[in-house]
């Protein structure tokens, strides 16, 4: 798929946004497995700092000064990170 095919809604993606910044709040088990099977999903090698990102908001670059091991460039991270959000929307209205 082209980057292009990874394109939702900007409300979409608001929700999905605050729903995995909820993370370290959720005691619904379902919740927090749905966040990290998707990220593992996009890409087991960079899962741990996706997760990192799209729950606390920590950017690329913050993770990189702090020694956080990322196996690819910021322009692929960022890709990965909308392929994330893609695949969250696709299971959630499902």
């Amino acid at each position: 798929m082209s980057d292009n095919d990874y394109k939702i809604n900007k409300f979409a993606y608001r929700e999905l946004y605050y729903f995995c910044l909820r993370y370290g709040e959720y005691n619904n088990e379902n919740s927090r497995k749905l966040i990290e099977q998707t990220a593992i999903e996009v890409d087991n090698n960079i899962y741990q700092p996706l997760l990192l990102n799209v729950t606390t908001g920590v950017t690329y670059e913050q993770m990189k000064a702090c020694g956080v091991m990322i196996l690819c460039g910021r322009r692929q991270f960022y890709e990965k990170r909308k392929k994330f959000f893609w695949i969250l929307n696709n299971r959630k209205d499902s």
